[in-house]
C-alpha cells in the first residue's frame, strides 16, 4: 500500500526514511588471526630477504663479532633487520608516513651494506616493503581492543630472530631463536 492510500496515522511512519534503525551497532576489530598471519608474512619476508640479497660467504666488517662470523651472519642480519621494523615502527609512538618507512628502509639498508650483494638500490627498495608491513601490523595492532606486544630480544647463547608476540600479556606466536 502507498503513503497516499494509507490512514493518516501512518503517513509520517511511512514516508520518512524506509531504511531500518539500529541503535547499536558492535564495534569491529581486527581478527586475531589477521594479526598472528601479518606477523608470520613478515618473519617469513625478512627471512626471504635476507637469503636474497645476503650471502652467506660475503667477508663484512663489523664490530660485532657475529656479525663477522659467516655462521651466525645471517641470523644476525634478520634480527637487526627485525629490531628495526619492530622497535621503530610497530611499536612506535605514532604512525609513519612514507617518508619515515623511506629513512628507516635507507638507514637499515646502510647499516648492512658491507654484508649485501649489489643490487643496493633493489634491495632498499625491497627494506621499504618491509618497512610498509610493519607500518600494516601497527595498524592491525593498534585497531585491536587487546594490548598486542613483542617478548624481549635477550636470550643468552641465541640470536633472537624474532621476539615472541604477546596478547594482553599471553604468547600467541613463539620467538624465533638461533644457537649461536
Amino acid at each position: 500500500m502507498s503513503a497516499v492510500g494509507a490512514p493518516q496515522q501512518w503517513r509520517s511512519s511511512i514516508t520518512s526514511d524506509p531504511r531500518p534503525h539500529v541503535s547499536s551497532i558492535p564495534e569491529q576489530h581486527t581478527q586475531d588471526r589477521t594479526i598472528v598471519n601479518s606477523v608470520i608474512g613478515l618473519t617469513t619476508h625478512i627471512d626471504l630477504h635476507v637469503g636474497y640479497y645476503y650471502p652467506r660467504d660475503l667477508v663484512g666488517s663489523s664490530h660485532i663479532p657475529e656479525f663477522n662470523d659467516p655462521r651466525t651472519r645471517l641470523a644476525m642480519i634478520r634480527q637487526r633487520i627485525a629490531w628495526e621494523i619492530i622497535n621503530h615502527i610497530v611499536m612506535a609512538d605514532r604512525d609513519s608516513s612514507d617518508a619515515d618507512l623511506s629513512a628507516r628502509a635507507h638507514e637499515i639498508s646502510a647499516s648492512l651494506e658491507g654484508f649485501s650483494s649489489s643490487q643496493n638500490g633493489e634491495r632498499e627498495a625491497h627494506l621499504w616493503e618491509l618497512c610498509r608491513l610493519g607500518a600494516q601490523l601497527r595498524g592491525l595492532m593498534r585497531s585491536h581492543p587487546s594490548q598486542w606486544t613483542f617478548g624481549s630480544w635477550n636470550e643468552v647463547g641465541f640470536v633472537m630472530l624474532f621476539p615472541a608476540l604477546l596478547k594482553d600479556g599471553v604468547q600467541v606466536v613463539d620467538r624465533q631463536i638461533f644457537r649461536t
